[in-house]
């Protein structure tokens, strides 16, 4: 499918913050990477701010994309294992796009002196922490599975844990052929985190 304009720019855009850094990166150099005027790209995104933070909500929308298309292949049958394999979509992702995993690790280094890249990194980060709490609530509640601790605590370290383990793959990525060792460190943490009851009798 062909890109539209917007999402042309979004993608040179990643491209020149990979090249350039995010503090070199404008509409400017954009333009300049396109082979088009800078106007070319003030028609759809006047201002800076709105070109960076429409650039973050692309990226999550790859992400989301990516993720939910693993999960309608692998169809999993509990909350356990839909929690795993949302783990699971988004390492997909990081493979896929490491050039946008770069661009989120740097937009959060920036976030800690720019209020509204702040909001937004924040946000990205609670609605994905969300998505987790949801699969733990849903697993206690179809009693397959109970938490440790409380599972907005559980959810969170869950959260944490995959961002960490994503950063540690996009280093590493060069040296790593598959997914699976990363994907293996957050089988543990959420074995030490989650007890699943599927297949055991009840008490």
């Amino acid at each position: 499918m062909a890109l539209n304009k917007e999402e042309k720019i979004l993608k040179a855009t990643i491209h020149c913050i990979g090249k350039y850094g995010i503090e070199k990166t404008n509409a400017q150099t954009v333009a300049n990477h396109l082979g088009v005027a800078q106007s070319g790209i003030f028609y759809y995104f006047p201002k800076q701010q709105m070109l960076f933070d429409s650039l973050i909500h692309y990226i999550v929308k790859v992400n989301h994309t990516i993720t939910t298309q693993h999960l309608e292949k692998v169809q999993p049958k509990s909350s356990v294992e839909e929690l795993m394999e949302h783990l699971r979509g988004n390492l997909l992702w990081a493979k896929k796009h490491p050039d946008q995993v770069g661009v989120l690790l740097l937009s959060m280094v920036r976030a800690q002196s720019s209020v509204p890249m702040r909001k937004l990194i924040n946000q990205i980060l609670e609605n994905g922490q969300t998505r987790i709490f949801r699969c733990l609530e849903n697993a206690i509640a179809a009693r397959e599975a109970h938490v440790v601790s409380d599972p907005a605590l559980a959810a969170a370290a869950i959260h944490q844990a995959l961002t960490g383990v994503i950063v540690s793959y996009y280093y590493a990525r060069s040296q790593t052929p598959t997914i699976d060792h990363y994907f293996n460190i957050l089988q543990l943490c959420v074995n030490g985190l989650v007890v699943d009851r599927v297949g055991q009798p009840e008490a």
